[in-house]
Formats: C-alpha cells, structure tokens, sequence
C-alpha cells in the first residue's frame, strides 16, 4: 500500500490551520500521516479525532519546519507532499495523487492547478474555496488545463516520491518566509525524475495575510 505523508508548516494561523485539517480529514483517501510544524503552543490547531496527525515544534522559519516535517515523515512514506496551511484541495486529490505515483513512475515530484490564487489580492475565504471547488468542473474551464512539464514546482501544493528526495532538504540559510525556497528543492528533486504540473489535481490557495513573515 502507498502510503502518504503530508507536512504542513504553520505561523500565527491555528484557526485556518484547524479548518484546512477538518477538510483534509473528509478526503475520499485520507492520509496516512499529517504533520503540522509550528513554532509555539499558541499556533497548535483543533486536531480531528482521526489518529494520524501529530503536531511537531521547530525553529521558526518555512523551511526549517519542512525539514523537521521531513525528518519525521520521510522513513515511513512512500509519497511526501507539502501544503500550505491555507491550501484547500479538491476532495479526491490524495486519491488521485496516488494514481498519478503509482502509474507513473517517471514522475519525481508534481504540483496542482490552482484554480484561484488569493496571494494575488486580497485574499479569498473557506467560502470562496468551497464555491470554486463546486465550479471546477466547468467543460470551458476545464479545456483550458493542460499537463506541463516544469522546471520547477509551486510550494502551496506539491508532492515527490520518496527515492527523490531522501537526500534533499530546504535552505535554512533562506530564513523566516524562505522566498523560492519551493523552485530550489523542487529542481533538486527534479534530477532524479520528471516535475508536472497536472490539472487531474486541483484546489484553491486561500493567500491568507496573517502569519506571513518577512523574508
């Protein structure tokens, strides 16, 4: 059985944060593990009574709480992915992650279609996202989404196999809110397998305000 692990880092959001893990916790193929890295107690979410996450404490810094993500998860995970906090998923996209890896081993790592992006203004509600999520399969929409090949993957939503990572790690010399801290790991994962942007797996990034950190 593939098994998937998810690593969420977090900063001054625990109420987003508790959101996005109830939306997780209703995917049509749960995860394995979730493991939410924060910084302090005051972050630490409203955990689902589910059984598979954990919350762990780092220093402070994106990519500093990915690697302890890493160090957690990697061991006993076939599949790694990373998520925003604020990144709301179609319901099927652990699922359909799984098909992708499973068939598709010249794939190293993939990311999905962000069907909005609130990082780009003012940002968008949970509302928001479950109305675009409802929309996403509109035939005119859905004509203009095509598989890529890319150089490099976007951090809100991305996913590598084991075997093409287990050597790499995020930048802590890019500190607090590491900036393209994303392109660097993911184009290192990218020597061991081709990086894809699918359409077959979507959501919506909230862009929330809060907790952002200067770079």
């Amino acid at each position: 059985m593939t098994r998937i692990a998810i690593i969420i880092p977090s900063l001054g959001r625990s109420e987003v944060l508790s959101k996005t893990l109830t939306l997780l916790a209703a995917q049509s193929r749960p995860a394995d593990h979730i493991c939410v890295v924060v910084t302090n107690p005051e972050d630490a979410p409203t955990i689902p009574d589910t059984g598979n996450i954990d919350v762990l404490y780092a220093a402070i810094g994106s990519c500093a709480q990915r690697n302890a993500g890493i160090d957690q998860t990697i061991g006993a995970s076939d599949i790694i992915t990373f998520l925003d906090d604020d990144f709301v998923p179609s319901s099927d996209y652990l699922e359909t992650l799984v098909e992708i890896f499973t068939t598709r081993p010249e794939i190293a790592g993939l990311t999905g279609h962000v069907l909005a992006d609130g990082v780009i203004g003012p940002g968008l509600s949970f509302e928001d996202a479950d109305r675009i999520l409802d929309n996403r399969h509109n035939p005119q929409s859905r004509a203009r989404q095509k598989e890529t090949r890319e150089p490099s993957l976007y951090g809100c939503n991305m996913s590598f196999r084991r075997s093409a990572i287990e050597d790499v790690r995020f930048d802590e010399r890019l500190p607090f809110y590491g900036w393209l801290e994303d392109v660097d790991f993911s184009v290192q994962a990218g020597r061991r397998g081709h990086l894809i942007k699918t359409p077959r797996l979507q959501g919506v990034h909230l862009g929330v305000k809060g907790g952002r950190t200067s770079g």
